[in-house]
């Protein structure tokens, strides 16, 4: 029996109007990640490569991450290039906005850094990725924490940012992975090895598999839902462990802090763990950058992939 109303040719309605995608047409899914050096991944853990050990060749994972790029820098110097360079991409991850509000506590009086002007930027952004990558899915991240001192002023407008990229997320009908909310969650319950020890195949069960779950499908959930379910597989009952603080969220103490966890591992091989306890952060390796709680990078992207990707979810 056909499947489906014929057309006078006699071919079935059901297939004329199957979506195209990558799948149907042969060609390989391609997920281009955009942001700034905590997607570049050279000054803090690379939970981009995390995301290529994930799929194992089964998606072309790129990385357009650019050391200090604010949105408005993104736009005038690299947007472009990443259209001209992947005219055919299926999935676009943009991470941008961790500069753009510490530019802000930098300068506070400079009209160029402000949350109206970034949402203004982002939206351009977004809107200029559609136009020219109409067959991309888009999804954008929250940032995380600036510094790690919950009681400096940086702290609460790295919030502020926040509610903005998730406003932006709903205006443009995008998908909203949030970042923060995870990292911020382990916060709560601190101990020395969480996230650590997350292989590519605990993420693929833990991550993904919630999203191919009976309740996800049927409730059409997204990930900011589930989001409290992942977090459960990231925080291990172990006793919690005070570290103190060595570097404030200054000038001063942003650029030695900065310098130290380049030094230490360009130069004497530190991981990236060794670096933050010795610099007494928890989650961070300076004031900007991230240890391996950068993972959850690598979990809410691998998610927003597989969650558009029929063959993906199969296999």
């Amino acid at each position: 029996m056909a499947d489906g109303p014929t057309s006078p040719e006699g071919i079935s309605q059901s297939a004329i109007l199957r979506p195209k995608t990558p799948e149907t047409l042969g060609q390989k899914i391609k997920a281009v990640f955009c942001g700034d050096s905590i997607t570049r991944g050279e000054y803090s853990y690379n939970w981009f490569q995390h995301v290529r050990d994930i799929f194992k060749g089964k998606v072309d994972v790129f990385n357009e991450g650019y050391n200090s790029f604010t949105v408005d820098s993104y736009i005038k110097l690299k947007a472009e290039n990443v259209v001209n360079k992947y005219k055919d991409a299926t999935d676009i991850i943009i991470s941008l906005g961790t500069n753009d509000a510490n530019a802000q506590w930098r300068h506070p009086n400079n009209p160029k850094y402000n949350t109206q002007k970034f949402e203004e930027d982002y939206i351009k952004l977004i809107k200029y990725f559609k136009e020219k990558l109409p067959n991309a899915k888009i999804a954008i991240t929250t940032i995380p924490p600036l510094g790690e001192d919950f009681n400096h002023p940086v702290y609460p407008l790295g919030q502020l940012y926040n509610e903005v990229i998730k406003d932006i997320a709903k205006k443009e009908n995008v998908e909203l992975l949030p970042v923060f909310d995870m990292i911020q969650n382990e916060y709560k319950e601190y101990s020395n090895t969480e996230l650590g020890s997350m292989t590519p195949e605990k993420f693929e069960n833990d991550v993904i598999g919630v999203a191919k779950s009976e309740d996800f499908e049927k409730q059409n959930l997204k990930y900011t839902d589930i989001a409290p379910v992942l977090q459960q597989s990231y925080i291990p009952k172990e006793e919690s462990k005070e570290i103190k603080q060595k570097f404030k969220h200054t000038m001063f103490g942003e650029v030695i802090s900065m310098a130290k966890n380049i030094i230490l591992h360009k130069k004497f091989g530190w991981d990236y763990e060794k670096i933050a306890r010795s610099s007494g952060y928890k989650k961070k390796v300076d004031e900007l950058h991230l240890n391996k709680s950068a993972k959850v990078f690598a979990a809410c992207a691998s998610w927003f992939i597989k969650k558009n990707h029929e063959s993906l979810q199969t296999s």
